[in-house]
């Protein structure tokens, strides 16, 4: 039985992984997934070096206050070797959810981008 079975087996037609800090289970749900059962692929990444203080001058401020950026990246493929980096995005948010400013670039990418990532995710711009 793999990752995909059981979901199936409950009658579902996709299923989100989300792994924390890596992404060990992306390349088998890949590879098990089809075009019938969707997978979607979350990671919680810690991008910043844990060692040094990542806020400077800190407040008491709550984030359903503050203002704060979130920025997302999309890339062709899992490999870090062969697959690049396409998009990068951002938007600037204050008071919890209220979208002050986005930022959306194309990448020149050096490789082939697929049709079904076309087709997906809208790259003919």
């Amino acid at each position: 039985m793999t990752m995909l079975n059981v979901p199936s087996i409950f009658g579902h037609k996709g299923m989100a992984i989300t792994d924390l800090g890596v992404a060990y289970s992306f390349p088998h749900a890949f590879k098990e997934a089809d075009e019938n059962f969707k997978v979607i692929f979350g990671m919680e990444a810690y991008m910043v070096d844990d060692e040094n203080p990542v806020v400077e001058n800190p407040t008491e401020a709550k984030l359903e206050n503050a203002e704060y950026v979130v920025f997302d990246i999309e890339t062709t493929g899992f490999n870090p070797v062969s697959d690049k980096i396409i998009e990068i995005g951002a938007i600037k948010n204050e008071r919890e959810k209220n979208v002050i400013g986005e930022f959306s670039h194309f990448c020149k990418s050096e490789c082939h981008i697929p049709e079904k990532n076309n087709r997906t995710y809208n790259y003919y711009r």
